[in-house]
C-alpha cells in the first residue's frame, strides 16, 4: 500500500486508536512531545498529519502494543485501519469497518465491557468481513480503558 495511504489512513482513524491505546489526548501528547491541541488538530485534520508525525505516532503506538502484550485490540486495529488494502480484501468495506472501529473507541473510551463491545461491533459492521475476526480478538482482548477508568475513580 502506498505510503501516504498510511499517513492518511492513521490521521483518518487517530482518534479511535487513540482510544483504544486508553488515551487521552493530552496523554498521546505527553508520549510524543507535543501538546493536546496539536493531537486534536491532527484529528480533526486542522493540520494535515506529515512523514515526520506519521513515524513518531506509528513508535508510540507500537510502544504501546508491547506494553500492552500480544492479544489486544489495538495491534488489530492499527493493522486493520491503517495496514491493510480493506478495499481489495472486502470491496469498499473501509468506511463501514472505520465507522464501526470509531464508535467501539468511543465505547471503549466511556468504559464498556468486552461483550458490549463486540455487541457494538457486530451491530455497526454487518456482514463485513472482518467483524468475525474482530469478535474474536474481543473474546481475549486486553482493556487499557477500563484500567483506566478503575484509576480515574479512586
Amino acid at each position: 500500500m502506498n505510503e501516504d495511504i498510511k499517513i492518511t489512513r492513521l490521521q483518518d482513524n487517530l482518534s479511535s486508536l487513540r482510544k483504544l491505546a486508553g488515551w487521552t489526548a493530552e496523554e498521546l501528547g505527553n508520549q510524543l512531545g507535543v501538546t493536546k491541541q496539536t493531537i486534536s488538530n491532527l484529528e480533526t485534520k486542522r493540520t494535515p498529519m506529515n512523514k515526520m508525525q506519521y513515524i513518531a505516532i506509528r513508535a508510540v503506538f507500537e510502544k504501546r502494543c508491547y506494553e500492552l502484550g500480544e492479544n489486544q485490540i489495538l495491534k488489530q486495529a492499527i493493522d486493520i485501519l491503517v495496514d491493510q488494502d480493506i478495499d481489495d480484501v472486502a470491496g469498499n468495506e473501509y468506511e463501514n469497518i472505520k465507522n464501526g472501529f470509531s464508535e467501539a473507541a468511543n465505547a471503549a473510551a466511556s468504559g464498556v465491557s468486552a461483550a458490549a463491545l463486540k455487541g457494538i461491533i457486530n451491530t455497526v459492521i454487518p456482514g463485513a468481513a472482518i467483524v468475525s475476526t474482530v469478535s474474536d480478538i474481543l473474546e481475549h482482548v486486553s482493556l487499557p480503558w477500563l484500567e483506566l477508568n478503575k484509576n480515574k475513580k479512586k
